[in-house]
C-alpha cells in the first residue's frame, strides 16, 4: 500500500537508507509509521542482495524472548546463532512497532549492528532506540486544506478509504472539515471513511464533532493529533455492533497473527457459529479495526490487530473487568491446539505436527508466560512437554528458561507431565553443552516418568544423547536399547526407531559393524513397514554412515538415496547428516575437491537456518579435509573448535572417528572465526582444478592475488585465475587495504576526507533546550487557558506551536532526555566505506568467487578497515 501524502517522507527514508545501517521512524501511534516503512522497504529492497526480512514485534507483549523472536523471524535458531553467524547478509530489517519493548529492541539492535558487517535495520517506534549513528525521521500528520480549499493529501487519503468501502466520493467542504477535526491523523481518517458506507461525511462530521467537544475537557494536557485518534477509535468502537465489539476487544489478547478458526475459539460464544465469526471478522477490516493479510499459497486467511488499536482493546476490556477470563480463555484455546497436536503427531513425529507447534510459538509462549504468572500449572505442564519437539528446530535457549521456570514453580506437582517438562529442560541442557546437568536431571526424574505419557522415553533419550556426548559410548547403547523400550510400550513408533538407529551408529563407532550393520537393517524395515517418512529417511542415512566403514561404493549409493528422500520431504536433519557421510565417502575416495564440496554446502545449509549449535558436524570434518590437504595450521585450528563445541546430533564425531582429527597447538576460534575460515579453506579446495596441494608450503607458494587497474577497468584474480571487471571505488579501497596489509586505516582516509568534522554537535544545547522548555511550559499554559476560555481558535494556534517544539525537543532529545548529536562525517564515512567494499566484494563473487571468499574472510570493515589474511598472498598491485 503506497502511503498516500507521503513523497518527501519516502524519498527522505529511501535517501537515508543508502548510507545508514539504521534509519528510525518516529512518530504517535496511528500517524502511518508501519505503511511508510513498508513502502521504503519496497522501493529499496533492490538494493539489499537478500531483499527484506520484516520483523513484527507485536508478536511479544513482554521483553522476554524478544531476542528469540527477532533471531526467529530471521530464520535463526537462536539470538546467540544470530550473532556467531558471519555478518555479511546484505538485508534490510524492517523491526516494527518497537515501542512497547523500546530499551531491549534497542539493545538488540546495537548488538546485531556490532556483530553484523551488512544488515540495515529501519525500525519504527513512537520513540527514537537512542543508538550511536541512529537517523531519525519524524513523522507527522497528514497535510490539511487550507481553509476554503477542499484539496490536501489528507482529503485523497479519505476518498480512497470510503472506495475502499465502496463508497465513491468527490472533495467537499464536509470531508475537508473532517480532515481537520481529525487532525490528518492517517488511522483516524481511515477508521472515519470505513462509515461512508452507513453514514454521510457530514453525518459522521456532527457525531465526530460532538465526540469531540465531550473529549476535550478531560484529554486537554494531550496533543491534539492524540486527542483526535482517541476520539476516532472511541467513536469507531462505538459504532461497532455489540458482537462486533464483543470480538474486537477479546481479540486484543492475542499477539501476532491468528487465523478465523483462533479467533473463533477466543472470541466467539457458545451460540456463535464459525460462519458468524468469520463475519464479525469481515465485519472489523471493513470498519479498519482489523487488518486481513493475504493467504499464502495455500492456507487460512490471517488476521492482526494494529498496535494502537490493541492497546486500545485491552483498556476495554480491563475496564469491564474481563481481562484475567478472555486471557484465560486464549491460553485454554492455546492448550488444547497443543494436546491436538501432540496426539496426532507423537507416534510418527509426523513434519506437519513440527510445523504446527512452531508456527503456534508465540501464542505458546505467551501462554506459558501467563500460566506462571497466574498459578495455572495444568496448562504449563502441556506447554512445557510439548515444547520438546521445538527443541531441535528452534529457542532452544529460550524453551530451556521456561521449562526451568516451570520445574522451580511446581517441583511437587502430581501433575503426570512434570517428568515430560524435565525431559524438555534436559534436553536443552544437553544441546547447550552441560551433558552432566542433563544426565543428572533427567535420572532424578524417571520415577516421575512412570505416570507420563511420554516421558519414560524421552527422559531416557536425553540421558543416553549426554552420555554418548561425553564418550561413554557402553552406557549411551545401554540407555538407548532402554529408551527403545519405553518408547515401544508408549506407542512411539517414531522415537523407537531413532534410538535404534542411535544405537547402531554407537555400535559402528565400537567397531562392531556387522551387529551395526543388523541392528540399522531392522530399524529401516520397521520405519518402511509403518511408513514412517522421516523415520525411513533417517534410517537410510544412518545406514550408509555405517556402511563407509566396510564398502564405501556401496554406502555413497545409499547416502545419495538418503539425500533424496530427505530433501524431497524437507527433513533437514536426514539431509545435514547424509552430506556429512558424503564428505567422509569423498575424502575414502581420496577426492579433498568434493568433500570440501560437500561440507561447504552442509556449512551454508547450516547457516541458512541459524543451526549454529550444530556446526561440530561441520567443523570436524572440514578439519581431517584440511589435515589431509596439508593445511595443517588451519586443520587444527577447526579440530580444536570443533571439540570445544557442544555434540546435538548422534552422527557427530565423539573420538570413535573415520579420520582422526588432531587438535595440538590448534588454536581456539569464536564460531565466526571459525566459519569464516572452513569457507575460505573449504571453498579454495572445492574450487581447485588440479587436486589439492601436497603441502603447506605449496599452498602458500600458490596464493597469488591480481588487484590491478586499467583505466575503467580492473584485472582481478586469484590462484592463477584473472577476470576483467569494471571500475568501482569499492577496488580502490580494497587495493589500498591489501597494499598496506596489517595496517587498520582510517574510513576518513578511504572516503577522502582529513578531518572528522563532528557535524554541529548537539542538536540542542542546554541553553537552547532551555528555552525550549520553558516555551513549552508557556505554550502548554496557554493552551489550557484558552480551553477554558473556549477559544478554539488561540488553543488551537498555541498547539501549533506546541506541536512544533514537541516535534524538535524529540528529534534532538533522546528517550532519557540525553542531547542527541548529529552524525559525523567519521560516522557517515564508515557507513559508506563498509557498504561500497561489502558490496564490490558481493559483486566480485559473480566474476571470481574464490578471490571474493579470500577477500570475505580477510577483510575488516568499520571506523578502521584492514587486511589481514590466514596466510600470506603475493599480491599484483
Amino acid at each position: 500500500m503506497f502511503p498516500i501524502g507521503r513523497d518527501a517522507e519516502l524519498a527522505l527514508v529511501a535517501d537515508r537508507l543508502r548510507d545508514r545501517r539504521l534509519v528510525t521512524v518516529v512518530g504517535p501511534g496511528g500517524i502511518g509509521k508501519t505503511t511508510l516503512a513498508r513502502a521504503a522497504a519496497t522501493a529499496t529492497a533492490g538494493d539489499y542482495g537478500e531483499g527484506v526480512v520484516h520483523v513484527d514485534l507485536t508478536r511479544i507483549d513482554t521483553v522476554d524472548g524478544l531476542n528469540e523472536s527477532i533471531a526467529t523471524q530471521l530464520g535463526y535458531g537462536s539470538f546467540a546463532a544470530l550473532l556467531d553467524a558471519p555478518g555479511d547478509r546484505s538485508i534490510l530489517v524492517l523491526l516494527d512497532n518497537c515501542e512497547h519493548v523500546v530499551d531491549a529492541a534497542a539493545e538488540a539492535v546495537e548488538l546485531l549492528l556490532e556483530a553484523c558487517q551488512m544488515p540495515t535495520f529501519l525500525a519504527t517506534s513512537r520513540t527514537p532506540l537512542e543508538l550511536p549513528g541512529e537517523t531519525i525521521v519524524p513523522l507527522g500528520p497528514l497535510a490539511l486544506p487550507p481553509t476554503g480549499s477542499i484539496d490536501a493529501p489528507s482529503v485523497r487519503l479519505f476518498l480512497e478509504r470510503a472506495a475502499d468501502a465502496g463508497v465513491v466520493l468527490e472533495p467537499s467542504d464536509a470531508v475537508a472539515e473532517l480532515c481537520r477535526q481529525l487532525d490528518g491523523v492517517p488511522l483516524a481518517i481511515e477508521l472515519a471513511a470505513a462509515r461512508t458506507s452507513s453514514l454521510s461525511p457530514s453525518e459522521i462530521l456532527q457525531r465526530l464533532d460532538a465526540d469531540l467537544g465531550v473529549l476535550d475537557r478531560p484529554r486537554r494536557r494531550s496533543v491534539a493529533r492524540h486527542r483526535s485518534l482517541s476520539a476516532a477509535v472511541d467513536w469507531s468502537y462505538e459504532l461497532l455492533g455489540e458482537p462486533e465489539r464483543r470480538a474486537f476487544t477479546r481479540l486484543s489478547v492475542v499477539p501476532g497473527p491468528f487465523t478465523a478458526s483462533f479467533a473463533h475459539a477466543v472470541a466467539g460464544d457458545d451460540a456463535t457459529e464459525m460462519a458468524d465469526t468469520q463475519d464479525l471478522l469481515g465485519a472489523l477490516v471493513a470498519a479498519s479495526m482489523l487488518v486481513a493479510e493475504p493467504p499464502p499459497a495455500s492456507g487460512p486467511t490471517t488476521y492482526r490487530m494494529l498496535e494502537t488499536l490493541r492497546t486500545y482493546g485491552r483498556e476495554q476490556l480491563a475496564g469491564a473487568g474481563l481481562v484475567e477470563a478472555v486471557e484465560a480463555r486464549f491460553v485454554g484455546h492455546v492448550a488444547a491446539l497443543i494436546a491436538g497436536v501432540v496426539a496426532d503427531g507423537a507416534r510418527g513425529w509426523a513434519a506437519s505436527a513440527l510445523n504446527d507447534l512452531l508456527a503456534l510459538y508465540d501464542s505458546t509462549a505467551a501462554a506459558l508466560r501467563w500460566c506462571l504468572a497466574h498459578d495455572e500449572p495444568d496448562h504449563a505442564m502441556l506447554m512445557g512437554a510439548a515444547l520438546w519437539g521445538v527443541i531441535h528446530q528452534a529457542h532452544t535457549e529460550e524453551i530451556g528458561d521456561l521449562a526451568e521456570q516451570i520445574l522451580l514453580r511446581w517441583p511437587d506437582t502430581t501433575n503426570p507431565l512434570l517428568a515430560d517438562v524435565a525431559a524438555t529442560a534436559a534436553t536443552c541442557r544437553y544441546m547447550l553443552g552441560d551433558d552432566d546437568s542433563a544426565i543428572r536431571l533427567a535420572t532424578e526424574m524417571l520415577d516421575a516418568a512412570e505416570r507420563s505419557p511420554y516421558a519414560g522415553a524421552t527422559l531416557r533419550r536425553a540421558i543416553a544423547q549426554a552420555q554418548r556426548a561425553s564418550g561413554d559410548a557402553e552406557a549411551a547403547l545401554e540407555c538407548f536399547a532402554a529408551t527403545r523400550d519405553a518408547a515401544r510400550t508408549l506407542g512411539l513408533a517414531a522415537m523407537a526407531i531413532e534410538a535404534e538407529s542411535a544405537r547402531a551408529q554407537i555400535l559402528a563407532d565400537l567397531s562392531r559393524i556387522d551387529d551395526a550393520l543388523s541392528t540399522i537393517a531392522d530399524a529401516r524395515h520397521a520405519a518402511e513397514a509403518a511408513d514412517l517418512e522421516l523415520s525411513t529417511a533417517w534410517t537410510c542415512a544412518i545406514e550408509g554412515s555405517i556402511l563407509l566403514r566396510v564398502d564405501p561404493v556401496q554406502a555413497t549409493g545409499v547416502l545419495e538415496q538418503a539425500l533424496k528422500a530427505s530433501d524431497a520431504i524437507g527433513y533437514h536433519a536426514g539431509s545435514d547428516a547424509t552430506r556429512r557421510a558424503l564428505a567422509l565417502a569423498s575424502l575414502l575416495a581420496g577426492d579433498l575437491g568434493a568433500a570440501a564440496g560437500h561440507v561447504s554446502r552442509l556449512l551454508e545449509q547450516l547457516l541458512s537456518r541459524g543451526s549454529t549449535n550444530e556446526l561440530r558436524t561441520v567443523f570436524d570434518v572440514a578439519a581431517a579435509i584440511l589435515e589431509r590437504a596439508g593445511r595443517i595450521e588451519a586443520g587444527r585450528d577447526l579440530a580444536a573448535t570443533a571439540l570445544a563445541m557442544p555434540v546435538v546430533s548422534i552422527t557427530a564425531s565423539v573420538g570413535h572417528e573415520l579420520f582422526p582429527i588432531d587438535a595440538e597447538g590448534g588454536r581456539l576460534l569464536t564460531p565466526r572465526q571459525a566459519i569464516l575460515l572452513a569457507r575460505t579453506e573449504l571453498g579454495d579446495l572445492a574450487h581447485r582444478e588440479d587436486g589439492p596441494p601436497a603441502d603447506a608450503s605449496h599452498a602458500a607458494d600458490d596464493r597469488v592475488g591480481v588487484l590491478r587497474r586499467a583505466g575503467e577497468l580492473w584485472e582481478v584474480g586469484f590462484g592463477g585465475d584473472i577476470v576483467t571487471v569494471k571500475h568501482t571505488k569499492g577496488l580502490d579501497d580494497l587495493a589500498r587495504l591489501v597494499r598496506e596489509a596489517g595496517r587498520e586505516v582510517h574510513c576518513l582516509e578511504l572516503i577522502g576526507a582529513g578531518v572528522d568534522e563532528s557535524g554541529t554537535g548537539p542538536q540542542l544545547d542546554d541553553t537552547a533546550r532551555r528555552a525550549y522548555e520553558a516555551r513549552v511550559r508557556e505554550l502548554q499554559a496557554e493552551v489550557d487557558e484558552a480551553d477554558d476560555a473556549n477559544d478554539r481558535g488561540r488553543a488551537d494556534r498555541a498547539r501549533l506551536e506546541l506541536d512544533a517544539l514537541v516535534d524538535q525537543l524529540t528529534e534532538a532529545l533522546g528517550l532519557r532526555g540525553r542531547a542527541r548529536s548529529t552524525g559525523s562525517s567519521a560516522e557517515r564515512a564508515r557507513s559508506a566505506v563498509t557498504q561500497r567494499i561489502r558490496s564490490t566484494i558481493r559483486r566480485l563473487d559473480q566474476y571470481h568467487p574464490r578471490l571474493a571468499r579470500h577477500l570475505q574472510a580477510s577483510i575488516r570493515t568499520g571506523t578502521f578497515a584492514s587486511y589481514d589474511p590466514e596466510s600470506p598472498v603475493r599480491w599484483q598491485l
